[in-house]
């Protein structure tokens, strides 16, 4: 099974398609993850690269492996500090740029 096909055979990315054409709740929904689901992946990313677990980030960051898995589910807003405090055990860098809207408020 590839990384894109759900447990019932769809292309993930698919069904994903379909459910924001019919919902939009649920294309607002993945507009407001968006940004999470960013961050989520760079930090898996780097965990792999550097051979961790989510256990052994966890502890290198001194939080729990829910906690861990709670940030790189992108589903949820993380909390500053704590992206913080897991970039620096990654030996990443956060950086917050505030910019514009975009489109007419």
């Amino acid at each position: 099974m590839s990384e894109d096909t759900s447990p019932l055979g769809d292309l993930a990315h698919e069904g994903r398609r379909r459910r924001a054409q019919a919902s939009r709740e649920y294309r607002d929904e993945l507009g407001r993850i968006a940004p999470f689901e960013k961050i989520a992946r760079a930090l898996v990313l780097r965990r792999g690269e550097l051979g961790l677990t989510q256990e052994d980030l966890a502890t290198k960051v001194g939080t729990s492996v829910p906690a861990i898995s709670r940030l790189e589910s992108g589903t949820h807003a993380p909390n500053l500090q704590t992206l913080q405090r897991v970039a620096s055990a990654l030996a990443m860098e956060v950086t917050v740029q505030p910019l514009a809207a975009e489109g007419p408020r």
